[in-house]
């Protein structure tokens, strides 16, 4: 079993992979994941790939994952496709920079839409999707997002492309407005888990963020979501994922990421412990224990 650590980060002009790398060294991380890359800065990584390729294996960092920016539902033919396209583009430069992982999401449905129909839609396209991925020894990881927001919806669309190119990434925050707890998602899962979002947050009684904390401050059982992946999951990715804006954002990155990593770092090096299906779980059923006198006559 392995897990370890990443997070999420822009490659822009003011901060490139170069000085992404260094920092993701610096702070604790075993790696990081990138996001929101424009096309002119992909083209600039692709045509620096080797260099990029040695200076990850030099600080001993993972480039594990490329978030494509696509999403898939109910959507027309034409936008299917356009999505498609980008993703294949994603899926190039991943295989170019040694990524393992490219990320796809769910996204909003349009009104009256059947949602058996939309998850065989998108099961359909990812399933081809996942096919040259593997062909360039790239995985597209789904992660849980729009109307396709919990563990359930995910799994479902999974399930219905069974290819070991395409396997799962889940964000217990966007899990969350859906009900969804960590001992129900990891557990449904886990054998088919490779990333997990990291970031917590308290909540309104509309289960909507209303305050971004550091990891284990908030209201997401971050060191629970932990201790069962470590439990359950025979390898993943914890990967540190914060609002990245003045407004949200609890401290800046340079404060907030190293501390994110010691975090981590402190509950994976804990001594394991045994998991039950109620152990410390406060989403449990609770049964009463019946009295002495009941249990001697029964």
């Amino acid at each position: 079993m392995s897990l370890k650590t990443a997070f999420t980060a822009a490659v822009t002009p003011e901060c490139p992979l170069d000085a992404l790398i260094s920092k993701s060294q610096q702070w604790g991380f075993d790696g990081l994941a990138l996001s929101d890359i424009q096309p002119e800065v992909a083209a600039s990584l692709a045509r620096h790939a080797a260099a990029i390729r040695t200076k990850l294996s030099d600080a001993r960092q993972t480039l594990v994952a490329i978030a494509s920016g696509a999403r898939f539902g109910c959507l027309s033919e034409r936008t299917m496709e356009r999505r498609a396209d980008q993703v294949r583009q994603t899926i190039q430069l991943a295989a170019a920079l040694g990524c393992e992982f490219v990320i796809v999401g769910g996204d909003h449905l349009p009104d009256n839409t059947i949602r058996e129909r939309a998850i065989l839609q998108a099961a359909s396209v990812l399933r081809e999707l996942a096919r040259e991925a593997g062909r360039q020894h790239v995985t597209l990881l789904l992660e849980n997002g729009g109307d396709f927001a919990s563990h359930r919806d995910i799994w479902s669309i999974w399930d219905s492309v069974s290819s070991p190119a395409l396997r799962l990434c889940w964000n217990p925050l966007t899990g969350r407005p859906t009900g969804e707890v960590a001992s129900t998602a990891i557990t449904c899962l886990a054998a088919s888990l490779s990333l997990v979002h990291m970031s917590d947050a308290r909540f309104n009684g509309q289960a909507q963020p209303i305050e971004y904390t550091r990891l284990g401050e908030g209201e997401l059982e971050i060191a629970r979501c932990v201790n069962l992946l470590r439990g359950l999951c025979r390898s993943a990715w914890l990967c540190v994922h914060w609002p990245d804006n003045e407004d949200g954002a609890p401290g800046p990155a340079q404060r907030i990421l190293p501390a994110a990593a010691e975090f981590l770092r402190a509950e994976l090096d804990k001594p394991t412990v045994a998991l039950s299906a109620y152990k410390d779980d406060k989403n449990a059923p609770r049964f009463v224990s019946r009295a002495p006198a009941e249990a001697e006559s029964a």
